[in-house]
This record gives C-alpha cells, sequence and structure tokens, in this order.
C-alpha cells in the first residue's frame, strides 16, 4: 500500500501568504499614486464590485467576474492594469472569505 501525504493544507497556506504579499505590495504602489480619500474611494469600489460580481455570476467564471470588476470600476473613473485590479480583488476575497470564516466560527 502507497503513504500519501496531503499537502493541501500546506498549498492553501501558501497561497494564502503569496496573495497577502501582492496584496500589500499592491496596495503600497497605490497609495503612492493616490491620496486618501482617492484610496478610500477606490477600496469601497473594489469591494461593492466583487460582492456584486459574486452576485450575479456565483461561484466559478472568475474570468467573467473580473471584467465586470473592471467594467464597474471604469465606469467610476478607476483604471487600474490587469495585474492591480487581479491583485485587489483577490485582496477583497481573502477579506470576504476571512469574514465568512469568523461568522461560521461565531
Amino acid at each position: 500500500m502507497e503513504n500519501f501525504i496531503d499537502l493541501t493544507p500546506l498549498v492553501a497556506l501558501l497561497l494564502s501568504v503569496l496573495l497577502t504579499v501582492m496584496a500589500a505590495s499592491v496596495l503600497h504602489m497605490v497609495r503612492t499614486r493616490t491620496n486618501e480619500d482617492q484610496q478610500a474611494m477606490l477600496r469601497t469600489w473594489v469591494h461593492i464590485a466583487v460582492y456584486a460580481a459574486e452576485k450575479l455570476y456565483g461561484a466559478g467564471r472568475g474570468s467573467e467576474k473580473l471584467q465586470y470588476v473592471r467594467d464597474l470600476l471604469e465606469e467610476k473613473g478607476f483604471t487600474l492594469d490587469i495585474e492591480t485590479l487581479e491583485a485587489m480583488v483577490n485582496a477583497e476575497i481573502q477579506e470576504m472569505m476571512a469574514g465568512l470564516g469568523e461568522r461560521s466560527a461565531g
């Protein structure tokens, strides 16, 4: 019988750390290019757009949801390169998932 080691928790942890580091670096870059009011407004619209995309598209369909977020942000006057947009969306999803975990644990 073969012995297998389940690396799923390790991979999940590494992805979480990687996304956190990416989000922190992107947020630093955004902060250096904008004032506090612009940053707050951008974070608010990213939050709204990510939640709206999740409600509209449901599970999966990541590229469609990302395009929805991008279109909504551009409509609101925010134009981001794809790497920055993906990092901000991933950071928002991490926060959203953390919030769900806190609610189910409480």
